[in-house]
């Protein structure tokens, strides 16, 4: 995975992979 070099970028992109990883966490776990 390549990271965005702007801040404002970057914290989305984290944002996102964080929403992702919850929402896979939410699934498996249900």
């Amino acid at each position: 995975m390549t990271e965005p070099r702007h801040p404002g970028s970057r914290r989305a992109f984290l944002g996102r992979s964080a929403l992702a990883v919850g929402g896979a966490a939410l699934s498996l776990s249900a």
